[in-house]
């Protein structure tokens, strides 16, 4: 199924928690969540980084990792509850290759 992502151009890299699909838009530096039973978009995170690429979730599902290659650095952002008050993001420095 081909699912509109409205101006988060670019997605790359999709992952599975709980039934919503997690995703990166590479070219708005954001992560995004698409919503199965909504049938939409529901959640959206700036990363402030350069090119946000392949997300990964924790195990217990509350937190999401994207790696971002031209700022050598990965994001990590609490995706427990559901408003921007709920967000924390940290940037953890990385080595550039």
């Amino acid at each position: 199924k081909r699912i509109e992502l409205g101006a988060l151009l670019m997605p790359h890299g999709t992952v599975e928690s709980g039934g919503k699909f997690y995703f990166t838009s590479e070219t708005t530096r954001t992560v995004g969540r698409y919503n199965t039973e909504t049938d939409s978009v529901d959640w959206i995170r700036g990363t402030g980084q350069s090119l946000t690429h392949i997300p990964a979730i924790s195990p217990d599902g509350k937190r999401l990792y994207a790696t971002n290659m031209y700022s050598d650095s990965v994001t990590a952002i609490d995706i427990e509850g559901s408003g921007p008050e709920s967000q924390t993001i940290k940037q953890i420095v990385v080595g550039s290759k």
